[in-house]
């Protein structure tokens, strides 16, 4: 089932480390769990690469792997959804496939994907603040 996930990318103005808070307090604020934190750029410099600060949030939350498991397993390969936190020369910039166009070659999870798509809206809405 392969399927081409849509991109969304969005300019920050805040500094990296209040993106990262924002993203944090925005995923907090609508009950979704951060699974992991993962710091691209510190295990960059364990290979002895100097790069700019990346950070990817993985989160999702039993509430929508119940409806997965009702209408269809196979989209269990799909979570957790990430959110990518990069500096870059311009700025900060954050990253995440469109859930909805995740979820959408699957049975009975487009109104999931609807709902899901909000919240990442409402959470990157925070960092472009």
């Amino acid at each position: 089932m392969a399927h081409d996930p849509q991109l969304v990318e969005v300019q920050s103005t805040k500094s990296f480390d209040d993106a990262a808070a924002a993203i944090r307090e925005g995923l907090e604020a609508n009950n979704m769990m951060i699974g992991r934190q993962v710091h691209f750029h510190d295990m960059l410099s364990m290979a002895g690469v100097d790069s700019e600060r990346m950070l990817t949030f993985e989160t999702f939350h039993p509430r929508f792997g119940k409806v997965l498991y009702a209408n269809d397993k196979s989209a269990f390969i799909e979570p957790p959804l990430r959110l990518h936190l990069r500096e870059t020369d311009d700025g900060v910039v954050v990253r995440y496939r469109l859930p909805s166009s995740m979820f959408a070659p699957y049975q009975g999870l487009s109104a999931m994907g609807t709902e899901l798509d909000a919240i990442f809206a409402d959470v990157v809405g925070r960092v472009a603040e």
